[in-house]
Parts: C-alpha cells; structure tokens; sequence
C-alpha cells in the first residue's frame, strides 16, 4: 500500500514545480500527504468510492456532494496493475488534467523506482545472511535454513560447488574488483561470489556436470581463471588463487571455504600462482595432529636445536617433500646453489642419522619432524 513518507517526499519535490494543491490518499481514504499540511489525516470520501469500486478517475465540479473532497481531479495509483492509493490535484478540471496525469504518472514511476529499490535491498540483505551463514556459522543449515534462502536467491542447493579464495598482494577494492568481473558476465547464474571479511573474494564456482568430477575440475577451474586473470591485470596487482575441496551440501560450505583459509597460510611464502588443496592433503592431515602429540615424540629429541637451525630444517625439509627429494628443483624453489643445498641436506642427514632419498621411512621421520617444528615456532 501507499507509504505516507514517500508521498509526503513527493509532494514536496512537486511543489517547487506546480503551484496546484496535491493531496496523496491511502487505501482507507485518509490523506497520507498534502501540499495543504492541515488536511493530513482526514477523511477523502471520493478516494475512499475509487479504491473499494471499479473506478481509477473522478472528476470533480462541485464539493458539495462529497465528504473531505474539492474541486480537482482523482485518479487511483496503480503499482502492478494493482491500486495502492489515490492521488487527487486541486482545480478546474478542464484546466488542470493534463498536469494531473502528469503528476500521477510521475508518482506511479517513483513507486516503482522505490519498489525496486526496496526488493534489490532485501536481496543484498538476503545474500549477506546466506553467505555469512556458509562461510561463518558453526552450524550452517541444520534447520534447513540456509536450502530455503538459496531458493529465494535462485541458488540449486543440489549442485556441487568448489571454493576458489581470491587474496590480492596490497589493498584492493574488492567489492569494485567482484562487481567488475560480474559485469563481464564471468559468473554463471550459479556461481555464489562474496567478499570476505578479510577483503578476499571467495566464489563457490557451480560444476554443472559429474564429468567435471572426480578428474576434471582442475581444468574446468583453470578455464575460468584464466577468463578473470584479465581483469586483475587491468587493475595492475598481483593475486593468489586458492581452491579448496568440493561439496555439494550447504552445511559442508564453510569448511571447504577453510580449507582454502588453510592452503593460503601453508603457501604463503610461495609465488603467486593458482594452488588446489587436493595436492596438499597429506600436509593438511599433517597439520591437524595436536600439537601435545606431536610435542610428546619430538620435543626431547629438538630441546638442543637452535632456532636458526629449527628454522633452516623446517623451509628445506618442507620443500624437499613438495619436490619428491628433487635437489634440482628444490634449490631453485628455495633460490639457492645446488651445491649449498647438498651441504645443508648432509647436515642434516649427519645430525638425526637419516638418508631420506633413499629410505621412505626416513623421509617420513623427517616430514613429521619439520611439522612439530613449524608448529612451535
């Protein structure tokens, strides 16, 4: 129905317009706004016969049939082929009527300007719920209410979808960043994008078909990036791609979006670069063993490290695991000689009594050992 702030706001605009009285009725026939301050909250008897029967216009040549009523024209607003209330301007009506339809026609066009308005702040408001509801809360949809608010978003809770965290090298509007790329049309109708409370951007970009997985989603992920590194390039700043684990259920959303969380601290001293978490599941595993058990098995054996030398085992231990023992490869990941990281490697080997290029077993020992170390550092 005909809200009375913005008909007041109206009339106040058009009256720096037209010097003709306009009053602004509800459904009930009490005016609501009125150039005439005095007539605001009586009775429009002609307002009252256009809203309860079938007429949009009276014309009106003498007031003395009709209660709260003058000379002028009333004509019903129409919001959706529906009436919201009754609009009336005071004057002949010979004289006045194209003013009229008019002022009628400009008042229809703010309501739907302000109804617009209003739905697109209850879908931002909407989506901010359901995106704070799979990145943040504990838990996500247990009742079902995250799966009723994607309806209303025209989100399929059905189709699997793979986090992708977006995190840019210095200060970036990632709000402007997001809306660019949607503007080029780089998200499907079911991709969800948001900005995290970190400033990243997360996507939970939809895999319409199952041939995308197990396999193939790499490829399907790599094909979209690879579409929006264009628009990070236009804007001069450098990202990092993170992609956590796939789900297709919205109470399992915010642990896929910390699995991303995860990658991006476990790689951040590397380049930037596009990585997935499913080559890092053993580390993560790793990395979910309690620190006391951990500390049980090495913390004697370490107490007589040096934090130098802590430091030193953890970066070369942890790129020799990421490179299958490759010393080729390693040495240019850590930007060092081969030869000084053959020295470094036989210190170590020399220091716990291990030869982890030829032994799994030893390889292992030391992969455990540089995660208790990173973990008390």
């Amino acid at each position: 129905m005909m809200d009375a702030a913005l008909a007041d706001k109206f009339i106040k605009k058009a009256s720096s317009y037209t010097p003709y009285n306009i009053n602004v009725m509800n459904e009930k026939g009490i005016i609501i706004a009125s150039s005439d301050s005095s007539r605001v909250g009586s009775f429009h008897e002609i307002a009252y016969h256009i809203m309860s029967a079938d007429k949009e216009m009276v014309e009106v040549v003498s007031s003395d049939h009709f209660q709260g009523g003058r000379i002028g024209i009333n004509m019903a607003l129409l919001h959706k082929k529906e009436k919201v209330g009754v609009v009336g301007v005071s004057g002949e009506p010979e004289e006045i009527r194209d003013a009229a339809l008019l002022i009628k026609m400009s008042l229809e066009t703010m309501l739907e300007y302000e109804a617009q308005n209003k739905k697109h702040y209850q879908q931002q408001s909407l989506k901010t719920r359901f995106i704070d509801g799979l990145l943040y809360q504990e838990e996500a949809d247990s009742q079902g209410e995250l799966t009723a608010v994607s309806e209303q978003l025209g989100y399929d809770a059905l189709l699997p979808r793979i986090p992708i965290l977006i995190s840019f090298d210095r200060q970036t509007d990632a709000y402007k960043l997001l809306e660019t790329a949607r503007g080029k049309q780089l998200f499907g109708f079911q991709d969800i994008g948001a900005v995290t409370r970190n400033n990243n951007i997360i996507i939970f970009k939809s895999l319409r078909e199952q041939k995308e997985l197990p396999g193939q989603y790499e490829r399907a992920i790599q094909d979209f990036l690879e579409r929006f590194g264009p628009i990070v390039e236009e804007w001069h700043i450098g990202c990092s791609y993170y992609v956590g684990s796939v789900q297709e259920r919205y109470c399992y959303y915010r642990k896929g979006f910390q699995h991303c969380v995860w990658l991006k601290e476990y790689c951040r001293k590397r380049k930037e670069g596009i990585f997935f978490f499913y080559d890092y599941v053993g580390e993560y595993m790793r990395d979910m063993i309690p620190v006391i058990e951990l500390n049980r098995i090495f913390d004697t054996l370490c107490r007589q490290l040096e934090p130098e030398m802590k430091d030193f085992i953890v970066e070369m231990v942890e790129t020799l695991h990421r490179n299958n023992y490759n010393l080729n490869i390693s040495s240019k990941e850590l930007y060092i000689h081969k030869n000084t990281l053959i020295f470094r490697y036989n210190k170590i080997k020399h220091l716990f009594q291990v030869n982890p290029i030829q032994s799994m077993a030893d390889r292992e020992f030391l992969s455990w050992l540089a995660l208790y170390l990173r973990k008390n550092r």
